[in-house]
């Protein structure tokens, strides 16, 4: 979906040069194909994006826990460095699944960034059909984002406030003391 995007953006690029009306064409069809797109993605991914999701927290969460509540020294060497590894690929797969997703977003934000240079730079002949351009464009990215369930959108903040989800319940289990 990302090349998808990114692939618009530089048609959008390419057919600037040929004029405003060709431009804004260009623009209505693929974007429209774009949501299409997202929202078969959607149908058919966003089940599975929320349970894996969930997973993937529950266990950094869970691990966290027994890592943050037993001493390293009560616990045998073998199932420590199960654990570990454990915590490492939940995080690396989290890290994984939310960035790629992610990126889908981050490809509209540069085609936005595309529509307004090219809609500043044209001239064209009606006011009110570059600034109509403007308004489609500010909202491709708030339509172009992976979601999961419509529970949680997709974007580089999420990694941000389950790390600090985390960090927080961390010390507060910390704090709680071995139980």
């Amino acid at each position: 979906m990302t090349q998808t995007v990114s692939k618009f953006r530089k048609k959008l690029n390419s057919t600037s040069k040929n004029g405003f009306v060709s431009f804004v064409s260009c623009y209505n069809t693929h974007a429209s194909e774009i949501f299409s797109c997202i929202s078969e993605l959607e149908q058919s991914l966003s089940f599975v994006l929320t349970v894996l999701q969930a997973y993937l927290v529950w266990n950094i969460f869970n691990i966290s826990t027994l890592m943050i509540k037993l001493k390293i020294s009560q616990i045998d060497f073998i199932p420590l460095v199960t654990e570990i590894i454990s915590l490492n690929v939940a995080v690396f797969t989290f890290l994984l699944l939310n960035l790629s997703a992610a990126s889908v977003h981050d490809a509209a934000v540069a085609v936005r960034k595309v529509v307004f240079q090219t809609v500043a730079s044209m001239e064209s002949s009606d006011e009110n059909e570059g600034s109509l351009m403007l308004k489609v464009a500010s909202d491709f990215p708030s339509k172009c984002v992976v979601t999961g369930w419509k529970l949680f959108q997709c974007k580089r903040g999420i990694v941000l406030k389950i790390a600090g989800a985390v960090f927080t319940y961390g010390i507060i289990v910390t704090q709680i003391g071995p139980g």
